[in-house]
């Protein structure tokens, strides 16, 4: 993973540092889940759009793992989240592919899925953001380090998008289905 130090991180409070790791696990979940969601679809143009979509969720592990790069010695800083994600993503995407196999691939059962895990990317963004709000860590991301909090909007601005997109690919999809029978 490339990282770009970010000179601003030394003046991370741990309540910075750890709401900098929750976005970059969950990112890192978030571009795992596409790319199986990539692998399991038997729609080709689908397929492209998932591997697009988990590119982009690793671009934001990089630009947030170069503020963690940089955070001050005194702190417990892991820029590089578990190759294996967290245990509840583990499951999802085992339950994705199994999903997935059950199904041969359709694109509902697939895009299904992949809106839960979207749901739970959403998620984390909205209960992170507004805390960080009344903490240290947030006054100083906001006042102090304007480049992160812009990032973290823009990345978040990007997951709504995203997850409403896929919400309608699906309910598009399960239309199609739904004419098709």
């Amino acid at each position: 993973m490339s990282t770009e130090f970010h000179p601003v991180s030394a003046e991370l409070t741990p309540e910075g540092v750890a709401a900098l790791q929750k976005f970059l696990r969950i990112n890192y979940d978030s571009a795992r889940g596409f790319e199986t969601a990539a692998a399991d679809v038997s729609d080709p143009t689908l397929a492209a759009a998932f591997r697009a979509v988990a590119a982009i969720r690793k671009d934001h592990m990089d630009e947030l793992a170069g503020f963690l790069q940089g955070a001050s010695s005194d702190l417990t800083v892991d820029a590089d989240p578990d190759p294996a994600g967290s245990m509840l993503a583990t499951l999802h995407r085992w339950w994705m592919d199994l999903r997935a196999w059950l199904t041969d691939g359709d694109p509902y059962a697939v895009l299904a899925e992949v809106e839960r895990g979207e749901d739970a990317i959403k998620a984390v963004y909205e209960s992170l953001v507004p805390e960080l709000e009344n903490t240290e860590a947030g006054v100083v991301m906001k006042r102090q380090f304007d480049v992160i909090r812009e990032i973290i909007d823009e990345q978040f601005d990007e997951v709504r998008k995203t997850h409403d997109r896929m919400r309608a690919l699906r309910d598009d999809a399960n239309g199609q289905i739904q004419l098709s029978s």
